[in-house]
C-alpha cells in the first residue's frame, strides 16, 4: 500500500515526502530507530508512523466486523457430533471456536463423543459423518483361543 493514501501529521508527512520511502514495505522493514535517523523525526512520531502502518495491514488482512456478522460466521464453525439428531438439540454441533465443557455422570458417554469429535474433524464432509464405537464386545475365553 502507497504511503500517499494515509493521512498523518504535517511533519511526518513532510520528512516522508522529503524521503525515498513510497510504500507501507518501506517503513515496516526498518525499526524505529532506523526511521528516526533517515527520516529526521522524533522518536514518537517514528512510533506513530509504524503504528499506522501496521494497523493498516492489520485491517486489510482482518477487516473489523460487527457482532452479527461474526455470530454468521460461527455457523460455518461448527463441529458435528456425527449425528443429525444430537446436532439438532445443540443447534447444528458445537462451535469449534473456544472451549467447550462436557459434563455428566460415569458412562453416560463423555469419552464417547470427544473421540467421536476426534474422528468428524478429520473427514471431509463429502465424505458423509463417520461413526465410531466404544462398546465392549463380551467373549468366551475359549472363542479367543480358537
Amino acid at each position: 500500500m502507497e504511503l500517499r493514501d494515509l493521512s498523518f501529521r504535517p511533519r511526518i508527512v513532510d520528512a516522508l515526502n522529503c524521503s525515498t520511502f513510497e510504500t507501507v514495505a518501506d517503513v515496516l522493514s526498518r525499526d524505529e530507530e532506523q526511521l528516526c535517523g533517515t527520516l529526521k523525526i522524533s522518536a514518537k512520531d517514528a512510533a506513530e508512523l509504524v503504528q499506522a502502518c501496521v494497523q493498516v495491514i492489520t485491517c486489510s488482512l482482518y477487516p473489523p466486523k460487527t457482532a452479527l456478522q461474526l455470530l454468521k460466521d460461527a455457523a460455518h464453525c461448527m463441529l458435528s457430533t456425527g449425528d443429525t439428531e444430537i446436532d439438532k438439540i445443540l443447534g447444528g454441533g458445537i462451535l469449534s471456536r473456544g472451549i467447550t465443557e462436557i459434563v455428566g455422570e460415569s458412562g453416560t458417554g463423555k469419552t464417547q463423543l470427544c473421540l467421536q469429535f476426534c474422528l468428524t474433524v478429520q473427514f471431509p464432509k463429502e465424505l458423509g459423518e463417520p461413526y465410531i464405537s466404544l462398546q465392549m464386545a463380551c467373549f468366551n475365553r475359549n472363542d479367543l483361543i480358537n
